[in-house]
């Protein structure tokens, strides 16, 4: 079901790149199972391209920019090393052997994540529908609303034994009241740069634990930057406005880059858009049946974050689906606490 065009520009899974990070610091469950779900993911990401014909994943590697010693980098670093997952602590001016004029005299070390690297976003989305049609399954462009344990699209009721509602930042109007979960924007530019800042060579950056991230030149789209501030994201009605980040977007953004990588503060400005996503309080998953006859189920609260762990989420819900395995309390729905 999709209510426009698959990977359409007001989608949260739109755009031509996602970070496939490893490392997920404090935001990581005690048994790590966002750094699981997201090394099973690249392996399926990796083995779907190599079935489809499509490199939909690209090993370009990712530098964390750690500004203190015990943060949210050296959380990762123990999480990543205790699960066998190479990654390397280097001294700050090593960052100047993966990006050219980098800052780094206010950064504690850096982490390299070499199994990290980038998705083709588009190319996902519309690989996956290929596979999913030829497997037997139906698209449907349509408005989609729940009625009782069916689906109502438009004004046609569909009957099924189970509903999966994975909506993204429409997900609170759908379920008014059992999900705690805000719909929320950021802003991503694309700058112009030269050949020396393709992707690869120079991997993913994540600056500060997510307050800032990107990569580089991948496929000639340009330098992606994307200013992520403290509460992730403002509030945002996913059918309102434009979709193009404002001018204090973008100033945000070029002080981003002033900061970090100084060469590029005055870039142009190649290609811009609103990433549209929701989250919950504590960062968590929404994976959790709407009652208890279990015939529908939500899926969401980090569509942004969570575009990495597609394969992988697919798997579990699947499992929970054939009652394979249990659902996750730190999934479940109602209030959170907020991180």
């Amino acid at each position: 079901m999709e209510r426009n065009s698959p990977a359409h520009a007001r989608a949260s899974s739109h755009d031509s790149s996602r970070l496939l990070r490893l490392g997920h610091g404090d935001e990581d469950l005690p048994d790590n199972w966002y750094t699981r779900s997201a090394l099973r993911s690249r392996r399926l990401w990796t083995e779907i391209g190599e079935e489809e014909g499509v490199d939909l994943f690209v090993p370009s590697g990712a530098l964390w920019l750690a500004r203190t010693v015990a943060g949210y980098e050296e959380r990762s670093r123990r999480d990543l090393g205790a699960l066998g997952i190479p990654v390397e602590r280097l001294a700050a001016a090593d960052a100047v052997a993966f990006f050219p004029g980098v800052r780094h005299d206010d950064l504690a070390f850096v982490l390299h994540e070499p199994m990290a690297g980038v998705l083709r976003a588009t190319a996902c989305v519309h690989t996956l529908i290929r596979r999913a049609l030829r497997g037997g399954a139906t698209l449907r462009t349509g408005t989609a609303r729940p009625d009782g344990g069916g689906v109502l699209v438009d004004s046609e009721r569909l009957g099924c034994d189970r509903v999966i509602w994975a909506c993204g930042p429409w997900l609170p109007r759908l379920f008014p009241g059992i999900l705690d979960l805000r719909s929320v924007k950021q802003a991503v530019f694309y700058f112009g740069a030269g050949a020396r800042w393709r992707t690869p060579p120079v991997p993913a950056w994540i600056d500060d634990g997510g307050y800032g991230y990107g990569l580089g030149d991948l496929d000639g789209s340009g330098f992606k930057a994307v200013y992520a501030p403290p509460r992730r994201g403002l509030d945002l009605d996913p059918d309102a406005g434009d979709g193009l980040p404002d001018a204090g977007d973008l100033h945000l953004a070029r002080a981003l880059l002033a900061h970090r990588f100084p060469s590029l503060a005055a870039a142009p400005v190649v290609t811009a858009t609103l990433c549209r996503y929701e989250l919950t309080p504590d960062l968590h998953f929404v994976v959790a049946p709407t009652d208890e006859t279990g015939r529908a189920w939500i899926v969401g609260g980090g569509s942004g974050h969570g575009f990495k762990h597609s394969p992988a989420l697919g798997e579990y819900v699947a499992d929970l689906l054939e009652d394979r395995e249990r659902p996750r309390p730190a999934f479940g729905l109602g209030r959170r606490r907020q991180r």
